[in-house]
C-alpha cells in the first residue's frame, strides 16, 4: 500500500514539469510535417538530403537546411533555467559524379537556430556553409553552428575538421582537425557510396561545456569514442534566444558533394513548468524518482525471471541500437492489421504468417507495412529473428526490402517491413501451371537485374560480406513499379571481407535452390548464393522449376543451336538476345564447381550487354556433362561487335 502511496503522489507531482524535446529517426519521409525543407533540400532514398544531389537542375553555388519543426526551449531566464542536450546522427558526405573535379568541396552543419529552415537564404553558398547570409552583417536570424568542414579555406585548418561557428561568422571560434582518425569524405570520385561517419554532439546546460565526438564506423552507430574530437567552454545563452529550432544545415560551391542524414536522434532535459516551485520540483524528482526506481527494479526481477525461465532470446543486442529499426509496441501492431485478421493475412512464412497492415503516425499519414510474425513453433525462431534486426536494420538498398522495426511481447517475434503492394515473384511466375497469366518479358528482365544488383550490395558494397542463403522466387519481392527487392534474411550469414569461405553444420535454404557444395561440404560463400541467382534466371527464362536433369536439357539446347526453344511457352513475346543470356549465366551460376562460377559484378555487367557495347574480353565459362561421362564446355564471351554474348562448345577431351 505505501508503494502505491508513493506512486500515486509521484503521479500528481510529474505532470507539473513541461517536456523536453525527444524524437529518433531511423530513416526520412518528404511528407513528415515534423520537418521543414529549404528549397535545396529533400528526402532521397529515405535519406535526408540538405542540399539537392539529383535532378538535371544546376546545384552549383547553393545552400540548404533543413530543421525540425517542434522548438527546443533551450533555456528561461524567468526560471532560471539551461537546458542540456545530446544528439546523435549518422551522416554520409561523398563527390557528386559531374562535378567537374576530384577536390571535396563544401560541408554540412549542425545548427541551432532562432528561426525554422528558411527557404532561401542569400549569400550563404561556399564558405557560408547554408548557415549564415555571407553578404550582410544583419544576420535573418541567431544561428549557432557545429560544422564538419570538407573545404580548406584560407582560416581553416585544413578540409577534414569540426568547428563551432557563432554571431554570423565561419571564423570559428574553436577548430580541431579530425585526420587521421576521421575522415569526412573521399576525393574518389569512384567512391560512390562515399563515407559514413558519426556524430555525437553534448551540451552541458549547467556547466555551459560543449563535446562533439566523432567516428567512421559503417553504416550503424555502436559506440561513442571515449575522447571527443573537440570541447569548447561556451555559454549559448549568449548567442541565441529561450527558444530555437535544431537541425542542418549544408552548402556547395563550385566542387559538388552529397550531404545526407541517415539517421537522427535528438534528446534535452525537461524544463520545470511556470507553476512549479525550485522545492516542488526538489519533491517532485525525489518523490517520483523513488516511486519509479523501487518499481521499475521489481518489475526488472519479475521481468529477467520469467524471461530466463520462457526466452532464450538475447534482445540486449537489439535494446542497446541506437540506430536502426525501431521497436514497436504489440498492441500498435495488432491494431494496424485488425487484430490479425484472416483477411490481412499475406501468406505463411517458413517461420510464420505474414499480415497486412497500416499505420497511422502522430502526424497523421499512413504507411501501409508487413507484419511477419514468427512461429512459436519454429525452433530456429528466436535467431532468424535476430538475424533480420539485426543485418536489414543496418542496410540500405534500393533492391531490398527496407525493414522499419521489431516487436517483442512475451514469446511474440515479430518484423515490420515495407509493405511489397505486387507480392513476391513466384506468385507471378506460377511455375508449373499452364493456361494463367503471367509475367511478361520485360519485367522478368528487370527483376533478374534487381536481385543482381541488390546481391551485389551484399556481396561487394556493405561494410560485410552479407550471404542471403535462401534466395529464391517467394523471397524476391516486388515493389509498385514491380522493382525486385530481396527480402527474408532469417538464415543470413556474415562474413569479414577478408574471408571468403564459413562453415555450417546446418543445412539451410531452399531444395532445388542450395548449391551442391552446401549440401555435401556444409560450406557457405558468395558462390553458394550465385548458384541460387542462377535458378533464378533459369526460371524467369523458362517458366519451369530447375533440376539437374533441366540443366543438362538446356546445355544440348546451346550445342544444337536451339536454345530459345527453352524460352517460357505462357509468354506471348521474349527478346531473344536477353532470353540466351540469362540462360547462359543460369547455367553458368549452377557450375557444380563454385570456383567456376562468375562472380555477382560480372553478372551484373553481363546483363547489361543487351544495353550497351560489351568488351571483347572473356566474361567466364562452364561445363556441363552432355553425355553420360563426357563434359562439354560452355564457353561465354562477349563479342565486341554484337550486343549480345556469343556461346562456344567444346568436346572435353
Amino acid at each position: 500500500m505505501s508503494l502505491l502511496l508513493i506512486f500515486s503522489a509521484a503521479i500528481f507531482i510529474l505532470p507539473c514539469l513541461s517536456e523536453g524535446l525527444q524524437f529518433s529517426y531511423s530513416s526520412f519521409d518528404q511528407n513528415d510535417r515534423n520537418l521543414n525543407f529549404s528549397a535545396n533540400s529533400n528526402v532521397d532514398f529515405q535519406s535526408l538530403q540538405i542540399t539537392r544531389n539529383s535532378g538535371s537542375a544546376d546545384v552549383s553555388n547553393t545552400s540548404g537546411q533543413i530543421t525540425y519543426t517542434q522548438p527546443l526551449q533551450l533555456w528561461s531566464g524567468e526560471r532560471n533555467f539551461s537546458a542540456s542536450f545530446n544528439t546523435t546522427f549518422l551522416m554520409n558526405t561523398s563527390p557528386i559524379m559531374g562535378g567537374g573535379t576530384n577536390a571535396t568541396g563544401g560541408g554540412m552543419v549542425f545548427m541551432l537556430s532562432s528561426s525554422p529552415a528558411v527557404y532561401t537564404l542569400p549569400n550563404s553558398f561556399g564558405q557560408w556553409l547554408g548557415l549564415f547570409n555571407g553578404g550582410t552583417s544583419q544576420q535573418d536570424a541567431q544561428r549557432v553552428g557545429i560544422e564538419f568542414d570538407t573545404f580548406k579555406d584560407s582560416f581553416d585548418p585544413d578540409n577534414n575538421h569540426v568547428g563551432i561557428d557563432v554571431d554570423g561568422s565561419v571564423h570559428s571560434i574553436a577548430t580541431a582537425s579530425l585526420s587521421p582518425t576521421v575522415s569526412l569524405t573521399t576525393p574518389d570520385l569512384s567512391n560512390a557510396q562515399g563515407i559514413n561517419t558519426s556524430v555525437w554532439i553534448e551540451y552541458n546546460g549547467n556547466l555551459h561545456i560543449l563535446s562533439v565526438y566523432l567516428a567512421n564506423q559503417g553504416s550503424d552507430i555502436l559506440t561513442r569514442p571515449s575522447k571527443p574530437a573537440i570541447t569548447q567552454n561556451i555559454d549559448l545563452r549568449k548567442y541565441l534566444p529561450e527558444v530555437v529550432y535544431v537541425g542542418f544545415s549544408a552548402s556547395l560551391g563550385t566542387i559538388l558533394e552529397a550531404h545526407c542524414i541517415i539517421r537522427w536522434i535528438f534528446n534535452s532535459t525537461d524544463p520545470p513548468s511556470h507553476g512549479t516551485s525550485f522545492t516542488g520540483l526538489i519533491v517532485g524528482l525525489t518523490v517520483g524518482g523513488l516511486a519509479i526506481a523501487v518499481l521499475a527494479a521489481t518489475l526488472v526481477c519479475i521481468w529477467i525471471r520469467t524471461k530466463n525461465r520462457k526466452q532464450g532470446l538475447l534482445l540486449g543486442d537489439l535494446s542497446d541500437l541506437q540506430y536502426g529499426p525501431r521497436k514497436f509496441a504489440y498492441r500498435d501492431l495488432k491494431k494496424a492489421t485488425n487484430g490479425f485478421a484472416d483477411d490481412c493475412r499475406l501468406g505463411q512464412g517458413g517461420f510464420g504468417a505474414v499480415y497486412k497492415g497500416e499505420l497511422l503516425s502522430s502526424n497523421g499519414i499512413v504507411t501501409q507495412v508487413a507484419v511477419k510474425c514468427l512461429s512459436q513453433k519454429s525452433k530456429q525462431g528466436e535467431r532468424e529473428f535476430k538475424a533480420e534486426v539485426m543485418s536489414m536494420g543496418r542496410m540500405k538498398h534500393r533492391n531490398l526490402v527496407q525493414l522499419l522495426g521489431w516487436s517483442y511481447d512475451g514469446n511474440r517475434l515479430m518484423l515490420v517491413y515495407q509493405y511489397m503492394p505486387n507480392g513476391s515473384l513466384d506468385q507471378w511466375l506460377k511455375l508449373g501451371q499452364e493456361g494463367v497469366d503471367v509475367m511478361g518479358w520485360e519485367r522478368r528482365y528487370n527483376v533478374m537485374k534487381g536481385v543482381a544488383a541488390g546481391l551485389l550490395y551484399l556481396h561487394e558494397e556493405w561494410e560485410m560480406v552479407v550471404i542471403h542463403r535462401d534466395l529464391k522466387p517467394s523471397n524476391v519481392m516486388l515493389d509498385s513499379e514491380f522493382n525486385a527487392r530481396i527480402g527474408d534474411f532469417g538464415l543470413a550469414r556474415f562474413i569479414d571481407i577478408e574471408e571468403d569461405v564459413a562453415q555450417t553444420a546446418t543445412i539451410a535454404g531452399t531444395p532445388g535452390y542450395i548449391a551442391p557444395e552446401c549440401i555435401e561440404q556444409g560450406m557457405v560463400s558468395k558462390e553458394t548464393d550465385i548458384y541460387s541467382l542462377g535458378a533464378i534466371a533459369v526460371e524467369l527464362a523458362t517458366g519451369r522449376r530447375i533440376s539437374t536433369s533441366f540443366l543438362h536439357s538446356l546445355s544440348r539446347l546451346f550445342e544444337e543451336g536451339t536454345i530459345q526453344s527453352a524460352a517460357d511457352p505462357r509468354l506471348p513475346n521474349f527478346d531473344a538476345a536477353q532470353l540466351e543470356i540469362l540462360l547462359r549465366l543460369g547455367l553458368a551460376c549452377c557450375h557444380p564447381n563454385p570456383l567456376e562460377r562468375p562472380t555477382i559484378r560480372q553478372v551484373v555487367h553481363a546483363l547489361s550487354l543487351a544495353e550497351e557495347a560489351p568488351s571483347p574480353s572473356p566474361v567466364f565459362s562452364m561445363s556441363y556433362f552432355s553425355g553420360s561421362d563426357k563434359p562439354s564446355d560452355i564457353c561465354i564471351i562477349e563479342n565486341s561487335s554484337s550486343s549480345i554474348l556469343s556461346i562456344e562448345m567444346k568436346d572435353g577431351r
